[in-house]
C-alpha cells in the first residue's frame, strides 16, 4: 500500500485496531489524524508515532466536534485523503439487532 503523501484520518485511534492502523499508514509514507475521546492514549500514540501523526481529542458522537477535527487536520496537513472509522462506540448487540439511532451515533453520515 503506498499512500505517500497522502492524509488520513483514523478514527478510535487511541486503542484497538486504530494504533495499528496508524502504524501501517505511516509506514506506507502518509500522514495521520487521530481522533478520539481517550487523551492518555492519544498522548502514547502521538509520542510513538511522530510528527508525521497529529493526535485531536475529540468526541465521534459529536458531527461538530468532527468537522472541527477534519478543519484540524486539513489547516494541518493540507487535506484529507483517506478515512477510516475505527471508533468502537457501538453498544454490545448483534448488528442486525442495532437501529438506526445507534448506527446515527457515529458522524460517519
Amino acid at each position: 500500500m503506498q499512500i505517500t503523501n497522502r492524509v488520513a484520518v483514523v478514527t478510535g485511534a487511541g486503542g484497538g485496531l486504530g494504533p495499528a492502523t496508524a502504524r501501517r499508514l505511516i509506514a506506507a509514507g502518509g500522514r495521520v489524524a487521530l481522533p478520539d475521546a481517550k487523551t492518555e492514549s492519544l498522548e502514547k500514540a502521538q509520542a510513538e508515532l511522530g510528527d508525521r501523526a497529529l493526535s485531536i481529542s475529540v468526541d465521534v458522537t459529536d458531527a461538530s466536534a468532527v468537522e472541527a477535527a477534519v478543519d484540524t487536520t486539513v489547516t494541518a496537513f493540507g487535506a484529507v485523503h483517506v478515512c477510516v472509522n475505527g471508533a468502537g462506540i457501538a453498544p454490545a448487540a448483534k448488528v442486525v439487532s442495532r437501529g438506526r439511532p445507534c448506527w446515527g451515533r457515529t458522524s460517519c453520515r
